[in-house]
């Protein structure tokens, strides 16, 4: 694999009480890291199967091609219906969400002054025609008289 880093982290909770006494000599050393190594790719893999249907030996397979990134298998597995793009710009999640209700807001607005035009042009038709309806009863009566 790759070198060994000089600052090891080891998770002590993973071994028995004996291997951390024996921890004296390098060679202890490489082999506890290699088992703690060992324990998180089978973690892993583990963790790829109860997700997804695939085999142990997909499920390596992936874990190498994703560089152990298990949310991407399990994304890949699901197959999205469209890719998320991170978008790396100046705007904050706080802005895109005003800025989607400004725009929900705008169009709302303008609905209801359109739905609102409509109801005056309504209402001055039907007082036109309610007018003109007068007109011929009226015209009406005065045939009738004659």
């Amino acid at each position: 694999m790759d070198s060994e880093p000089k600052n090891i982290i080891i998770n002590t909770y993973d071994f028995s009480n004996n291997e951390i006494n024996n921890l004296k000599s390098q060679e202890n050393i490489k082999n506890l890291v290699e088992k703690q190594r060992e324990k998180r790719r089978i973690y892993l893999r583990d963790l790829v199967i109860r997700q997804t249907n695939y085999d142990e030996e997909t499920a390596i397979k992936k874990l190498e091609e994703h560089n152990g990134d298990v949310i991407s298998i399990i994304r890949e597995y699901m197959g999205p219906s469209k890719k998320i793009e991170r978008n790396n710009s100046s705007i904050s999640t706080n802005q895109i969400i005003m800025k989607e209700i400004r725009t929900m807001m705008d169009d709302a607005a303008t609905k209801y002054r359109i739905q609102k035009d409509l109801n005056e042009k309504k209402k001055v038709f039907i007082e036109k025609m309610i007018q003109r309806q007068k007109e011929m009863e009226k015209k009406n009566q005065d045939n009738n008289n004659n």
